[in-house]
């Protein structure tokens, strides 16, 4: 094959992959449009953030969707956030799938915690649990049988954690 025809074939390979990246990069700044976030939040996720985050109000969405009655019309948690319950509780709300994973966390994690809401949904509680903890926090879940299946299940919100500190 002559040095002409591999250049070609090269550059033809360039401008597919800078093509499919242009369309990826397009579809994950139009799925962060849609998160129910400020401006300002939505400019600093990276893109991986993006797809944590829109998994992870996903699962929220079907949670409720298939708990609710009212069906696709149901809002995805009470109007707590905002409230003054949280306050008046002295703690946060948290969210976990049968899976360990954050659903819903609210932002009075910050003051409790340190850790900002964005960087907590979608990802497994058990990240910022002590390792001797976990056999206690499976417990409190009832997951022990799951633990030994590598937390499987199905999408299902096992628990609502008011912690006060």
């Amino acid at each position: 094959m002559s040095d002409y025809k591999k250049s070609k074939r090269v550059e033809e390979c360039r401008s597919a992959a800078k093509m499919r990246r242009a369309l990826e990069n397009g579809g994950i700044n139009e799925l962060a449009q849609q998160l129910p976030l400020p401006d300002d939040e939505i400019s600093r996720l990276d893109k991986a953030s993006v797809l944590r985050l829109a998994t992870g109000l996903l699962r929220l969405r079907k949670y409720f969707n298939d708990k609710c009655d009212k069906g696709p019309t149901c809002s995805l948690l009470p109007d707590i956030e905002g409230s003054l319950l949280l306050d008046i509780l002295d703690g946060f709300l948290i969210c976990v799938s049968k899976k360990c994973r954050i659903l819903y966390v609210s932002q009075q994690v910050d003051q409790f915690l340190g850790l900002n809401q964005l960087d907590l949904i979608g990802r497994n509680i058990l990240e910022y649990v002590p390792p001797s903890h976990h056999r206690t926090l499976l417990e409190q879940f009832d997951l022990e049988e799951e633990k030994k299946k590598h937390i499987g299940g199905n999408i299902e919100i096992s628990v609502y954690f008011v912690t006060v500190l």
